[in-house]
């Protein structure tokens, strides 16, 4: 939503976070964790390399922080683009 309310033609999903961090939507540690926990999701969704559970959950469990002010900024971002 924020790459099309920005005008940015959205493609995969880490052409659309590194065009979010371009815009100055993001910034680098919410590009850092949005990267990590997409490739997170593909190890998850795929089975790749044999990922353990309690890894994915240790992963999971670090990014939850930059997920809450990932959360912050969007609002911000979306209140004052509406």
């Amino acid at each position: 939503m924020a790459c099309k309310d920005s005008k940015i033609v959205p493609k995969d999903d880490y052409r659309n976070i590194d065009s979010l961090y371009s815009q100055k939507i993001i910034d680098d540690s919410i590009k850092k964790a949005l990267s990590e926990s997409n490739g997170l999701r593909n190890r998850l969704i795929h089975r790749y390399n044999g990922l353990e559970d309690s890894i994915a959950f240790e992963s999971i469990h670090a990014l939850l922080p930059e997920f809450e002010y990932f959360a912050e900024v969007i609002n911000k971002w979306l209140k004052s683009h509406l």
